[in-house]
C-alpha cells in the first residue's frame, strides 16, 4: 500500500505540472498553441487558489487488487467511505479540514495527494515538452488535448521521485472554456531502479478524470493507478481504482 500511495503522489505531480511556467511545443493548429493553452490554465489556477469553494459531501469507493507475476489475484479489497471536499481539499467525514491543512508537512512521506500538488515547483515542469494534439469533446464539453514527453533521455535526478518523473509521458485534456484539467493519462514504460539492485518499478500507469459540478466547482470523479514492481526476484502488480459519486452540496446555516 505504501508503494501505491507513493506512485499516486508522483503521478499527481506529473498531472499538475501544467500549472507551472515553461515554454511548450505545439502541433499543427494555427488557431491555438500548447503555450497559449497552458498560460491560460496557469492564470486560471492562480485565480482558483484565492476563490472560496463550496463544500461537498460524496462517496469514495476504492478497489485495490494485488496480482503475482503470473497475473493471478493474490489479494483484493474494496471499501466505500463518506468523504468531504472542504476548505479546498478532500477529507474523511468527521475529520476537520483545517486540522488536516495545519498538519500537512512539506515532504513525500507526510503529504496526501492533494497536499503534494501544492508543493510543485517551476523546476519540475522543465522536464517535459508539451504539444497540442487536437480539440475534442469530454463529457459534453469542448476540451484541448495535449501530449507531453521528457525533453531529454538523460535528465538528472538522484531521488526516486525524479527518476520516475524523468520517464513519465502521456496526455492531458484541458477544458476549452474554463481551462481546468479535465482528464489525464500518465505512464512510465521504462524500468526505474529502487534501492539499487534490490528492486525496481517495472511499469506504471495513472489515469484520472474530473467533473464540473453545478456550482462551477471541479472535483475528481475517477482515478486509477496500475503498476508493476520487483523486489529481489519477486514481482507483483497492484491496481487501485477509486470512484467518487453521490456529490451533495453541504449548506452551512
Amino acid at each position: 500500500m505504501k508503494e501505491v500511495l507513493f506512485f499516486i503522489r508522483v503521478s499527481f505531480c506529473v498531472v499538475a505540472c501544467f500549472v507551472a511556467q515553461n515554454i511548450f511545443a505545439s502541433n499543427a493548429d494555427p488557431a491555438v498553441s500548447a503555450a497559449e493553452i497552458i498560460q491560460k490554465a496557469v492564470t486560471r489556477a492562480k485565480v482558483a487558489e484565492t476563490e472560496v469553494k463550496p463544500e461537498y459531501a460524496l462517496v469514495q469507493t476504492t478497489t485495490t487488487e494485488e496480482r503475482d507475476s503470473q497475473g493471478q489475484v493474490k489479494d483484493r479489497n474494496q471499501k466505500a467511505e463518506e468523504v468531504r471536499f472542504s476548505c479546498g481539499r478532500m477529507v474523511k467525514a468527521g475529520e476537520p479540514a483545517e486540522k488536516k491543512r495545519d498538519s500537512a508537512k512539506l515532504s513525500l512521506k507526510n503529504s496526501s495527494r492533494s497536499d503534494f500538488i501544492n508543493l510543485l515547483t517551476p523546476e519540475l515542469i522543465g522536464k517535459y515538452i508539451f504539444s497540442f494534439v487536437t480539440r475534442t469533446n469530454v463529457n459534453g464539453r469542448d476540451a484541448f488535448e495535449l501530449s507531453f514527453r521528457p525533453c531529454s533521455k538523460n535528465l538528472p535526478g538522484k531521488e526516486l521521485t525524479d527518476k520516475i518523473m524523468n520517464q513519465a509521458k502521456g496526455r492531458l485534456w484541458i477544458d476549452a472554456e474554463e481551462f481546468e484539467l479535465v482528464r489525464a493519462q500518465v505512464r512510465v514504460d521504462s524500468e526505474v531502479p529502487v534501492a539499487g539492485f534490490l528492486g525496481a518499478l517495472k511499469r506504471a500507469a495513472f489515469s484520472m478524470e474530473r467533473v464540473r459540478l453545478e456550482t462551477g466547482l471541479w472535483l475528481e470523479r475517477f482515478y486509477k493507478t496500475d503498476y508493476e514492481s520487483r523486489k529481489l526476484l519477486e514481482c507483483k502488480r497492484v491496481i487501485t481504482e477509486s470512484e467518487f459519486s453521490n456529490f451533495r452540496r453541504v449548506n452551512r446555516g
